[in-house]
């Protein structure tokens, strides 16, 4: 038992050692190629490339999240700019429209005025004295109001009927007619129900020597009830102080544009800078919305362009912000961003740095010593002093190569014996595989006589098997005579009942044949009692016609008192013609079916006499099959007995079969059983010789184990 297990573990070794050998010769060489390729810094298999690779990702998610920074904090506060400026724009205009309506309201104010109404329509004219006061009040009063309201500059009220009055200087007469006579006084006077804001030069400029500069925007109406003008100039430092708050930074530009094309800018210069471009021609077309952010190029830079709209002055303030100036906005978040991501970019590649050192340092170790136990230095063993995943990993590879250590001394302990052994299996399988030689020759003749008599045996089988089948075929034609007697018969049978159905059918006919004539005979003696009818018809018609010609020729000598009964003998005559025609055509009708019954009783006659003629041959038919199964049940009778004789050969026959089968399954299991035993004694010889090749090989490899276990420098443990 003790050998058994001796030589169990002797083979698992060898199997153990042989594999570790083919494993190491094959790491080796792997080694070998990883050390080669591992000489190249950018393989992309390497867990180097692997690491380098990952932290260079983050160091690109690091960037790429201050970018996006950047990019959002950007839009986000060049948004928040753009809004603020647009609120900026809307309360700069919401405060010139809140000025301009103040002036509205003074216009409107005047107008309504009856003392000035009266004054402008030469209602003072009979009292100079009052007219005197009048005006020098009115001048006082719009000087007061010019003084206190401080968009307004000058107010102008003219006419040709008294003098003009005028907060700069005296207007002179005829004013009224030179402004009408104008475009502007015309335009003024076609929208008479409206208040027109104007800019251009005018009469009023000329006749006063007004600079255009020295007022933002001009308010004109006319007055419905009478010839005259009131007009109100719009201080232009009014609309700079207000557009003066907002500051649209270096190079922008806000404007503010009166409806003729006038700009007013922040530096107080009036000139025509914008409303020749295209995108100030879009904002009067309405292309581009107001209170809208539109990129555009101005004076070869971009800029963003946004316009309101000043109330119903058709008037507009304007804005260009230079795009440098929104990306200024974001600078300091750019700087800030910039800083973050060049000190994560530090952090990340201090930190990787540090982490792959580590890792670079420990898998060269691991590798190194691998490389010597590939070689053959089974007693080479990890050491980490770093408490991480390679220092378990070490821990794992030593209890490893311990038992491995292990395995190979108890190998080189028991391959001795091994030796040994294959040597004694080896000469025990050579005696072996001898015996079992003689052994299968000896089975060999045995079952070459076997399958001689197995084939003697079907031979003969075959035999009985042909005769079988020759009985079998008399009993088939045996069985289909039968088989045709019987429908014979059954033919003649049901022959003789047709033909008594046949002989039955043609008495009734022949019954039939006979009423039909004697009926056809009596329906002829009918028709000559309507020829009688109907030649005594014809006779009353003749008596009926006489009689009508009788009475016709007495109503005829009545005259006028028999005119009425003439009619009557008229319809008379008529009736008895008309019986005459139908008993004409009724007599050729009946003698038409006197033929017909004449020719009908020939044909029944001849019918009868045929179908007495048809029920003899019947009757004759019906005794010649009577003879015809009288003789097939006597051929009945003798094919019953031959098929009772088959039925005995068969009987005979079966139980021939039966025997020669026992017979032949006797000797097939002879001969089957030898050819079993024939061919275990060849397999066990083959086995056998198998056995002893094995053994021989065993040897050589038990040889070839203890060459290859000093390879190893193996060390017994103290």
């Amino acid at each position: 038992m003790e050998k058994k297990v001796s030589l169990r573990k002797a083979i698992i070794g060898y199997t153990v050692v042989g594999e570790f050998r083919y494993i190491q010769t094959k790491r080796s060489m792997e080694v070998n190629e990883k050390m080669k390729s591992n000489k190249h810094f950018f393989n992309f298999n390497s867990i180097r490339f692997k690491v380098l690779g990952s932290y260079l990702l983050l160091l690109g998610l690091v960037l790429t999240v201050g970018v996006l920074s950047y990019w959002n904090a950007s839009k986000t506060i060049i948004k928040n700019y753009e809004t603020s400026t647009k609120q900026s724009l809307d309360l700069l205009r919401e405060h010139i429209e809140y000025g301009f309506d103040s002036v509205k309201s003074t216009a409107v104010e005047y107008l309504m005025n009856a003392d000035l109404n009266k004054y402008l329509s030469g209602g003072f004219e009979s009292d100079y004295n009052q007219q005197s006061k009048f005006y020098n009040r009115m001048n006082t009063e719009i000087l007061t109001k010019a003084s206190a309201n401080h968009f307004i500059s000058n107010i102008y009220f003219f006419s040709d009927t008294v003098s003009p009055l005028s907060t700069n200087r005296k207007l002179p007469l005829g004013m009224y007619s030179s402004y009408k006579n104008s475009e502007q006084g015309k335009s003024v006077l076609e929208n008479i129900n409206t208040y027109e804001w104007v800019k251009g030069t005018s009469v009023i400029d000329e006749s006063l020597k007004i600079k255009k500069e020295s007022y933002a925007i001009r308010l004109v109406k006319a007055f419905k009830e009478m010839d005259a003008f009131l007009a109100i100039d719009i201080k232009t430092d009014a609309i700079l102080n207000i557009i003066d708050k907002i500051d649209v930074g270096e190079g922008g530009y806000l404007s503010f544009i009166s409806s003729d094309g006038m700009e007013l800018h922040q530096d107080g210069v009036w000139n025509t800078l914008i409303i020749d471009t295209d995108f100030y021609k879009m904002a009067r077309d309405g292309e581009i919305l107001e209170g809208e952010f539109k990129e555009v190029s101005f004076l070869e830079n971009n800029y963003i362009f946004l316009y309101e709209m000043v109330g119903d002055t058709n008037t507009m303030v304007c804005t260009l912000i230079p795009n440098s100036e929104l990306l200024n906005q974001a600078i300091s978040i750019k700087y800030v961003a910039m800083s973050a991501m060049f000190v994560a970019s530090i952090l990340v590649v201090l930190i990787g740095g540090s982490i792959y050192h580590r890792i670079s340092s420990s898998m060269k170790y691991m590798i190194t010593n691998m490389r010597l136990i590939a070689e053959g230095q089974i007693n080479t063993r990890f050491r980490r002093k770093h408490k991480d995943e390679f220092m378990e990993l070490s821990g794992h590879l030593n209890s490893m190569m311990d038992g491995i250590h292990d395995l190979l001394l108890e190998v080189k302990s028991v391959s001795s014996q091994v030796l040994t052994m294959s040597v004694k299996v080896s000469k025990s399988s050579e005696i072996f595989a001898e015996s079992s030689g003689q052994i299968s020759c000896a089975m060999n003749d045995i079952e070459g006589g076997l399958s001689s008599q197995a084939t003697d045996s079907i031979s003969c089988m075959n035999k009985l098997d042909d005769l079988a089948s020759q009985i079998g075929l008399v009993d088939d034609g045996t069985r289909k005579m039968q088989d045709i007697a019987d429908k014979t018969k059954e033919s003649i049978h049901e022959s003789l009942s047709q033909m008594e159905t046949l002989r039955e059918k043609a008495t009734k006919t022949n019954h039939i044949t006979q009423t039909v004539i004697e009926t056809i005979k009596e329906l002829h003696t009918q028709s000559s009692a309507i020829s009688q009818i109907i030649k005594t018809i014809n006779e009353i018609a003749d008596e009926t016609t006489l009689l009508s010609l009788n009475a016709s020729i007495e109503a005829a000598r009545a005259g006028d008192a028999g005119r009425g009964f003439l009619v009557v003998a008229e319809e008379i005559k008529k009736l008895a013609t008309q019986s005459i025609a139908a008993t004409d055509e009724v007599k050729i009708i009946v003698d038409k079916i006197n033929k017909k019954t004449i020719s009908a009783v020939t044909s029944a006659e001849l019918a009868g006499e045929t179908i007495t003629s048809q029920e003899q041959a019947v009757r004759n038919a019906k005794g010649a099959f009577d003879g015809l199964k009288q003789e097939v049940e006597n051929l009945m009778v003798t094919i019953h007995n031959i098929f009772d004789q088959v039925n005995r050969m068969q009987d005979k026959k079966q139980e021939s079969l039966t025997d020669m089968e026992n017979i032949s399954a006797v000797i097939e299991e002879i001969v089957s059983s030898a050819t079993s035993v024939g061919e275990k004694t060849l397999s066990q010889s083959e086995t056998a010789n198998g056995l002893y090749k094995t053994s021989e090989e065993m040897v050589n490899q038990a040889n070839k184990l203890m060459k290859t276990l000093e390879q190893f420098a193996i060390e017994k443990k103290r």
